[in-house]
């Protein structure tokens, strides 16, 4: 939830995304988002071949294809879990950190607003 910009009667308070590019943060956060759902769809593809792929199927030797997709299905949805994490944490931060900025942005145009309140002659 973004905090709301202060609007004194003198003063308004900066926009703290000019200080923090959340915008650009938050579009990299969903490409990122998007990546760890194109993995997850490549593991129920790669569920599917190693059922092709199983011994029954297809062995030499027999030996089949089984341990390595599994072993890479699981490391594709552990990177998959690990991306999703991330750009999770990442946008949860920058928004934070935004909120943060706006709230000593807004802390500051109140003191300025009040002091020209007090001397409206001399508006900053």
């Amino acid at each position: 939830m973004a905090i709301e910009i202060y609007q004194g009667k003198y003063v308004t308070a900066e926009d703290a995304n000019g200080y923090i590019d959340g915008i650009t943060i938050s579009d990299g956060c969903m490409m990122l988002s998007d990546a760890a759902r194109k993995l997850s769809d490549i593991v129920t593809k790669l569920q599917e071949l190693k059922e092709d792929c199983s011994s029954a199927n297809l062995s030499i030797q027999g030996s089949s294809m089984e341990p390595i997709i599994e072993a890479f299905v699981k490391s594709t949805m552990d990177l998959a879990q690990t991306i999703s994490n991330l750009s999770e944490t990442l946008s949860t931060t920058t928004q934070r950190v935004v909120n943060r900025k706006q709230v000593l942005l807004n802390e500051e145009a109140k003191v300025k607003d009040e002091q020209a309140a007090a001397s409206p002659e001399e508006v900053i």
